[in-house]
């Protein structure tokens, strides 16, 4: 994105301005707290907003691989042996994925 702006700037002492507000009242701040407790803080609105904004809640876990499955446990020669036992099985992707018996019944 690519925007550009022209402005003229003037710095304004803001202690020159300080004593020409009044401070409010604890009553005043108490009751602009509650009307603007329930509004999210929006920075493109001039109105305040006091309620805190949904936060992401983030949890996760680990695990190592081998703390489950022994890769050693079976050999080569036991795949070997398995597959030579249930070679029908094997004999057309169908067979594998089960897509046909999904289209059987």
């Amino acid at each position: 994105m690519n925007a550009s702006i022209r402005a003229e700037v003037v710095p304004v002492a803001v202690a020159d301005f300080v004593d020409k507000v009044h401070q409010p009242s604890d009553q005043e701040l108490t009751a602009f707290f509650e009307e603007h407790k329930d509004d999210i803080p929006d920075t493109a609105s001039p109105q305040p907003g006091f309620r805190q904004p949904k936060m992401v809640a983030v949890e996760f876990v680990t695990a190592t691989y081998g703390s489950f499955v022994d890769p050693d446990a079976v050999t080569a020669e036991d795949v070997k042996k398995y597959y030579d036992e249930h070679l029908e099985e094997f004999k057309s992707l169908d067979a594998l994925t089960g897509d046909d018996e999904k289209r059987s019944g």
